[in-house]
C-alpha cells in the first residue's frame, strides 16, 4: 500500500485487527503535499485549478480566538 502524502520510506502502512489499512506517517521537513501533488488531474475543473489557498471573499474572515480566561477545556479519552 502505498503512502500517498509523502515520499517511499517515510511511512509505514499497517492494518487493525479488522483488516483495516491505517498508515502512519511523519512530516518531511521542506516538502508541502499541497504544494507538490501526487496525483495530476489532465482537465482540471475550474475549481481545482484555484489551489489549496483560501479565496477570497468566498467565505468570511475568522474571528479572533475569545480570550484565554474565557476559554473552556474538557478532558479527553486520554485523561
Amino acid at each position: 500500500m502505498p503512502c500517498r502524502r509523502h515520499p517511499p520510506g517515510d511511512c509505514d502502512p499497517a492494518f487493525d485487527p479488522n483488516g483495516i489499512a491505517i498508515e502512519f506517517s511523519a512530516d518531511v521537513a521542506g516538502v508541502d503535499p499541497r504544494r507538490q501533488p501526487r496525483l495530476i488531474d489532465s482537465h482540471p475543473s475550474p475549481i481545482a485549478l484555484e489551489g489549496p489557498d483560501p479565496q477570497p471573499g468566498r467565505w468570511p474572515a475568522p474571528e479572533p480566538p475569545p480570550p484565554l480566561a474565557e476559554r473552556t477545556a474538557y478532558p479527553g479519552e486520554g485523561e
